[in-house]
């Protein structure tokens, strides 16, 4: 590579995952300021070594919102698209396909690979805007293939993926540069070196949102995102364990299953809890999967803009309850049809890989 000229760059951000982290760390303000001017901090990032930006794009959850503590009006996040049209960026739309997580982070593994794989023009450095740990894999392969990689997330990211990345830059630093009056007790207070806090307030309010029993994968998944640590980093939210955490939290508790167990509100399984025997408690744990599964169906397909292959549909099933169909007798209803049925308003289309899944209200759409 001639070091004169300048390097050839792609900057991928997963903008939900930096505008919430700036928020919980240094306030809604700098949040805002963040997702309405991008170009001061990419000014920021373009300094340095001589560069060159051919590729900027954005991963936004068009639903996604933060409230504007001024005025008091929950901005959504479709409103900042323009801002970073006229910064110059491929703005790419990742709704969420599940209650608690949309696919960003997917999509910019696969865009980098592709990046680094164009036989047209090579880009020197890959600027990765994210603390999801996901990316691990991919700034090792990216390190493999001889690019420079760049990595913008939380100050106290696990010590794993920073050092998959040639070079790490706080969102305490990227506040700064966002006019955040940052010294040292700020950071520790702000930028979760009180991260067992964090993690408690991040299994609330994620339980707070679900409709159904959660699985402790999923919501170790959920916290990981939220705070940018695995729930094992932060022991568990300084509880040591998970029926710890949700003792400290209150309200919820945990039910065996795959994969550790769920999460479950207290009121879903009722005041008995304590005094049923080991062979009673199975019965509630499949009728909570079984709700779990018929939710997860409702909830992918209330967000589905097309037609969903019942193996898609199936793998989504299984990353939001931690079981296969298989294993859970289709939710309890023995068959897809069966499932679909009980969930409503849903019909089953003849296709390759056993058909595919449309809404009712769709289907005339098909012609």
């Amino acid at each position: 590579m001639n070091l004169t000229s300048p390097l050839r760059c792609a900057f991928l951000l997963d903008f939900d995952n930096m505008v919430l982290g700036l928020r919980d760390g240094a306030g809604p303000k700098v949040a805002l300021r963040f997702a309405e001017e991008p170009e001061v901090w990419l000014d920021r990032l373009m300094q340095g070594n001589p560069r060159r930006a051919l590729v900027r794009r954005c991963y936004m959850n068009p639903a996604g919102s933060i409230e504007d503590e001024e005025s008091g009006v929950r901005r959504y996040f479709s409103t900042f698209r323009w801002a970073f049209q006229a910064a110059g960026f491929e703005v790419v739309d990742c709704p969420k396909l599940t209650r608690l997580k949309n696919a960003a982070d997917v999509r910019i593994a696969l865009d980098a690979m592709e990046l680094a794989a164009l036989p047209t023009a090579r880009i020197d450095e890959f600027t990765i805007l994210s603390t999801d740990c996901d990316f691990v894999p991919l700034l090792l392969r990216l390190r493999a293939a001889d690019r420079s990689t760049r990595l913008v997330a939380h100050p106290d990211v696990g010590r794993v993926l920073k050092a998959s990345a040639d070079t790490h830059i706080g969102l305490d630093e990227v506040a700064a540069w966002l006019g955040w009056q940052r010294d040292a007790a700020a950071v520790e207070a702000a930028f979760g070196h009180e991260l067992e806090d964090a993690v408690l307030t991040t299994v609330r309010d994620a339980m707070a949102e679900a409709q159904a029993p959660v699985p402790l994968p999923l919501l170790g998944t959920v916290v990981r995102d939220r705070t940018g640590r695995t729930i094992r980093e932060s022991n568990w939210g300084g509880c040591g364990s998970w029926d710890k955490l949700l003792e400290t939290v209150g309200g919820f508790v945990r039910r065996d299953g795959p994969g550790g167990g769920f999460a479950l509100r207290s009121e879903w399984i009722g005041a008995a809890l304590t005094t049923i025997d080991s062979a009673t408690a199975e019965a509630p744990t499949h009728r909570s999967l079984d709700e779990a599964v018929l939710t997860a169906v409702r909830d992918v397909m209330a967000a589905a803009r097309e037609p969903i292959s019942l193996p898609a549909l199936g793998s989504a099933i299984r990353r939001l309850t931690g079981r296969s169909l298989r294993e859970s007798n289709y939710g309890g209803a023995g068959s897809w049809d069966s499932l679909l049925d009980a969930v409503g308003g849903l019909t089953r289309k003849v296709g390759p890989g056993g058909g595919f899944v449309v809404r009712d209200d769709r289907t005339e759409e098909l012609g």
